[in-house]
């Protein structure tokens, strides 16, 4: 499965990671070029469709990490390391046949320039290094500022970055100075980390499922029959799952007291609430048994993680009067998934939703995340929730969706007694 790797840097340095992709299987490269580190906080916002973030360096991922913490996706960034340091030190002294001396350095870890330094046996007194972690904000114009007062002491003859957009500042300043290149053996590394993040996202749909399936009123139900009668009911609700569980690739379990366990994987589930499958399997036990059922489901990366989420979602379908089914997801958020048809199918939801520009992957989210609604009316919130983005992404996914006449405003709705209201939206009717 090809892997989509979201590259975040200036033309020159995607360019390289675009060139150097081509060494590595099923990896595709989808360029967001910069001409300021600090854009990259609106770019995340762009790039949710990919699998993983790939940042140029450090600098740029940092001005983002707070927006990726908002996000579900991996990512990572080219090493800034001692063999940048290195590979930088000997072009200075074969191309621009200059002294490794009276320089100002700025860089992530000022330990990468102290360890190349004593490895060639040469003195730091003369060379200044500038830690960036150290500048407030990573201020551009203050890594610039410190650049410039040492020029204008006449203490450095050069200077030495790790920032591009700092090496254009110093150059319209005519202060002589070199972006750091990156080495080859330093971008295959961030190529290869991306690919491996990627594959482990990728992954994800072996997660471990757990649906736990329990007759709501069970001691109601048992006093109404006879001790005979009731296991029959008993017998035929486990044929009954058995039936659908064998067809989505499930295992079943009965558990304690007339609970039953069924375990899958991530694929199997999406299996089972697609088409419908999930419909036709609580509207068979009612129609046949007359009786109303609870359903909840979880998922996690162990058994155990699955089983509490399912437990979690179990409950909240034992508060309902009606036969009803929840899935609680890994973000903390549950999910309704109703027991009606629809007389919809996911190719024409797929359809009037790629007309609002959308890439195929998010429109399949989306269409997913309507389905397992039956088409109820939704808050930008429950669908940031639903696609683990940033509410801002799903609030810009929304209207680009309503500013195209697939979806509508039907309402608002306060939340809490403090703030504003929310609005509330749904597909139109005639979307296909």
């Amino acid at each position: 499965m090809n892997i989509r790797v979201a590259a975040f840097g200036t033309k020159e340095t995607v360019k390289g990671l675009e060139n150097y992709s081509k060494l590595f299987s099923n990896i595709s490269i989808v360029p967001f070029t910069y001409q300021q580190p600090k854009e990259c906080v609106d770019l995340v916002e762009e790039a949710y469709t990919c699998d993983v973030f790939l940042f140029a360096g450090p600098v740029p991922y940092l001005y983002a990490k707070n927006a990726l913490e908002q996000m579900n996706v991996p990512y990572t960034h080219v090493p800034f390391d001692e063999l940048m340091v290195s590979h930088t030190f000997f072009l200075l002294a074969t191309e621009y046949q200059m002294a490794i001396r009276r320089l100002s350095i700025d860089i992530m870890n000022p330990a990468h320039v102290t360890e190349v330094l004593n490895d060639l046996g040469m003195e730091q007194k003369d060379i200044f290094i500038h830690d960036i972690h150290e500048i407030p904000g990573l201020d551009i114009a203050e890594i610039v500022k410190r650049h410039q007062q040492l020029w204008d002491q006449e203490a450095i003859d050069f200077v030495l970055t790790s920032i591009d957009a700092v090496a254009q500042a110093l150059k319209e300043l005519n202060i002589p100075c070199l972006k750091m290149p990156i080495p080859k053996k330093n971008f295959l590394h961030g190529l290869q980390e991306a690919k491996t993040l990627g594959q482990i996202k990728l992954s994800e749909t072996s997660r471990i499922v757990m649906g736990l399936v329990k007759i709501k009123n069970l001691d109601r139900v048992s006093d109404s029959l006879g001790d005979f009668q009731f296991e029959q009911l008993l017998l035929a609700f486990h044929q009954i799952l058995l039936n659908y569980t064998h067809k989505m690739d499930f295992s079943l379990y009965k558990g304690h007291y007339h609970q039953f366990i069924i375990f899958g994987t991530k694929g199997s589930f999406d299996k089972l609430i697609s088409d419908n499958h999930l419909s036709c399997f609580v509207k068979e036990i009612e129609k046949k048994l007359n009786i109303t059922v609870a359903v909840g489901f979880g998922s996690g990366l162990t058994a155990r993680q699955a089983e509490h989420n399912a437990q979690s979602a179990l409950q909240r379908a034992l508060e309902e009067d009606e036969s009803i089914c929840y899935l609680y997801n890994e973000s903390g958020a549950y999910i309704y998934l109703l027991n009606e048809e629809e007389d919809v199918n996911k190719e024409s939801l797929m359809n009037a939703l790629l007309t609002c520009g959308l890439t195929l992957e998010t429109a399949s989210r989306f269409a997913d995340f309507l389905l397992l609604r039956q088409f109820r009316p939704f808050t930008s919130q429950e669908y940031a929730e639903y696609a683990n983005v940033t509410t801002r992404t799903a609030a810009r996914l929304i209207k680009k969706m309503t500013d195209t006449g697939v979806l509508e405003s039907v309402g608002e709705r306060k939340i809490h007694d403090m703030g504003r209201p929310r609005a509330i939206y749904q597909i139109k009717e005639n979307f296909n």
